[in-house]
């Protein structure tokens, strides 16, 4: 049962952290949704950052994506195939 919880300690200072960071996040979300609605384009509009292929896996860009994570340096994008 000990591995089954896990205790995280909370502190004023580590819940500031989180919610800076999910500030940040936020903030970079809305930029990105606002040069996409500018610009019209999503793939210039949002940056790939994501460092985690299961992550990848999921997304909705995985398929034009210009840097997933886990791809070599020389990747180039190809077209997804139909079933």
């Amino acid at each position: 049962m000990d591995k089954a919880i896990r205790v995280i300690p909370i502190s004023r200072r580590t819940v500031e952290s989180a919610i800076a960071k999910i500030d940040n996040v936020a903030r970079q979300i809305e930029n990105a949704l606002a040069d996409e609605e500018i610009d019209g384009s999503a793939t210039r509009s949002w940056q790939p950052n994501c460092q985690d292929k299961s992550v990848c896996d999921d997304c909705d860009f995985r398929h034009f994506c210009p840097k997933p994570a886990c791809a070599p340096p020389n990747y180039a994008i190809k077209a997804p195939t139909a079933p």
